[in-house]
């Protein structure tokens, strides 16, 4: 494992040693996890928008029109059916 120096506001210091108080961990533990956390939030939005290029490069979309519609209809009596992009209606 390697070692990292890194400068953290007072505040956040202070609120993350009430946290390791608390929950019996160390700080390094804590900062770890909440890198590993982070990183995989971040890598999980790449992947997504990666996906989201793809669907769109391939014509894998639904208009704003058919989704604000869709919408619209959720609580009524008669809401429409999940839009999509299998339908290949796109409203602008």
């Amino acid at each position: 494992m390697k070692k990292a120096t890194v400068r953290i506001p007072a505040d956040v210091l202070t609120r993350v040693d009430r946290r390791v108080a608390v929950i019996a961990r160390s700080r390094a533990w804590v900062v770890e996890e909440a890198l590993s956390d982070w990183l995989d939030r971040e890598e999980n939005r790449d992947r997504l928008t990666c996906e989201g290029l793809q669907n769109v490069s391939t014509g894998q979309v639904v208009g704003h029109g058919t989704v604000d519609e869709w919408a619209r209809s959720l609580g009524s009596t008669a809401p429409l059916p999940r839009p999509s992009s299998t339908a290949r209606r796109v409203k602008a």
